[in-house]
């Protein structure tokens, strides 16, 4: 039995050929990963490349623009997303939820802001009051004597209310101020027929000369509800303080006014930027050994350490220091009930960012509840910290002085061309409260270059340090 084993495996017979397949098959895995995997690396190579300056160039912009801007540049490195199987993804790190547009404020905002505004616009004189109403397109001709800037207010008087519709019967029949057609078309306003009180048809209407059918239409107008509170505020207003009435209008507009404004709420991290490059890469070799595709991926984050719009939310109106660490304020006031502040549409807002849009110009805006972008402005107005503010020319301040040529109305755009951008550090601890003034140390200026489109120093520095690669 030995024997037979001895010879069994003493047999040497095919070994040679299994030998040769082996080695061949370790070559051809070998030759595989050499040729496939250096074809790999040099993809990914390439996708790391794009990655990077798809980060860079993304993190730069506003964040409505970064996935279009970081895919245009890794297209331009010959990574394109769709093509080739290849697929770039650009998101922001930590991001909670996607970019969205909100109302500033809350009905119950708005609802506390009315004492305050009242009782700013009770601490201005006559005529601030009469110019305010100007600005938020009140109409005070049934509450002033007088015209243009010698207006004043009317005396107290006490009328029927049968003499205030009589009053406003004259008016309506006024021929100067009431055409016919003018007549016609405020009765259908309300609802009212007058086809049997008029000849002809479209904008060549008339009244009947028979009759009496343009009277008969003025007391159809009298008699909406309408007109009727139109007669019961106007006999109010002629037994009433015409101040007080008008100053409810006034902040009634100024309510409605905010009520419109909006701001971009951005949730997460803005700071950072993630592009990911995937291409799925075909194996030449290694589909041999039933390795027919490898997915290559390459992955660049990048932080924003670069200006890119980051501003407090005012315009400084009052004059800025020429020499480096002298002291500035923000959030100034600048009249009666005025504070130094840029529009929230203007506005885009994170929890440790504040974004402002300017490419056309600042838009300022009256008031001071600063609502949404109060903890966000905490949150940067840190003690040591580098912000940036937007600020008028110091040759063009006066220009923009109450009763000067560039007075500023509310919600008066500021071009670019009377705006410097001011670097500071912040010096003093905000409380958040949206009344003190934020203390500041001024570092330097940057003028506005119209043909390059950006803010510039004396000296050619870019506000910033530019972005930079964290991963």
């Amino acid at each position: 039995m030995s024997r037979v084993c001895r010879r069994v495996l003493g047999e040497e017979k095919g070994s040679v050929m299994v030998m040769v397949v082996i080695c061949l098959v370790v070559l051809i895995g070998f030759t595989g990963l050499v040729i496939d995997g250096g074809s790999a690396y040099l993809t990914r190579s390439k996708l790391q490349n794009a990655a990077d300056a798809g980060a860079l160039a993304g993190v730069t912009v506003s964040s409505g623009n970064s996935k279009n801007e970081a895919r245009k540049y890794t297209k331009a490195n010959e990574v394109e997303h769709g093509v080739n199987e290849t697929t770039v993804t650009v998101e922001y790190i930590a991001a909670a939820a996607t970019e969205t547009t909100e109302k500033a404020y809350t009905e119950d905002e708005l609802g506390q802001m009315k004492p305050q505004l009242e009782k700013e616009l009770n601490e201005m004189t006559d005529q601030e009051v009469i110019a305010a109403a100007d600005e938020y397109e009140v109409d005070i001709s049934s509450y002033t004597n007088g015209s243009g800037e010698s207006r004043t207010f009317k005396t107290v008087t006490t009328k029927t209310r049968e003499q205030i519709k009589e009053e406003i019967r004259e008016e309506l029949n006024d021929k100067d101020e009431w055409s016919d057609l003018d007549l016609i078309k405020e009765a259908e306003k309300y609802n009212i027929k007058t086809n049997s009180w008029t000849n002809g048809s479209g904008d060549n209407r008339k009244f009947k000369k028979d009759g009496n059918g343009k009277g008969s239409c003025i007391t159809a107008i009298l008699n909406t509800p309408a007109y009727q509170t139109k007669i019961d505020n106007r006999l109010a207003a002629s037994s009433t303080n015409y101040r007080a009435l008008v100053i409810e209008e006034i902040v009634a507009n100024q309510i409605e006014d905010l009520r419109t404004e909006q701001i971009v709420i951005t949730p997460g991290n803005l700071d950072r930027l993630k592009v990911t490059c995937t291409r799925k890469v075909r194996n030449s070799f290694m589909s041999v050994l039933g390795f027919k595709n490898s997915t290559v991926s390459a992955v660049a984050v990048a932080e924003n350490s670069s200006w890119a719009g980051d501003a407090l939310p005012f315009i400084n109106l009052d004059g800025y220091p020429s020499t480096e660490g002298e002291d500035l304020e923000a959030w100034n006031k600048v009249g009666p009930g005025d504070k130094e502040r840029i529009s929230n549409d203007d506005l885009i807002v994170s929890p440790h960012r504040i974004q402002v849009k300017y490419s056309d110009g600042i838009t300022f805006k009256k008031g001071k509840v600063m609502s949404k972008i109060k903890d966000p402005l905490q949150n940067i107005v840190v003690v040591g910290k580098t912000v940036y503010l937007f600020s008028i020319k110091n040759s063009e301040v006066d220009n923009y002085k109450k009763k000067a040529d560039k007075e500023l109305k509310n919600k008066d755009v500021i071009p670019l061309s009377d705006i410097v951008l001011l670097e500071c550090i912040v010096t003093e601890e905000w409380n958040g409260t949206g009344s003190d003034v934020i203390s500041l140390e001024f570092v330097k200026e940057y003028d506005w270059d119209d043909a390059a489109k950006i803010f510039i120093s004396a000296a050619g520095d870019k506000p910033g340090g530019g972005p930079r690669l964290v991963e």
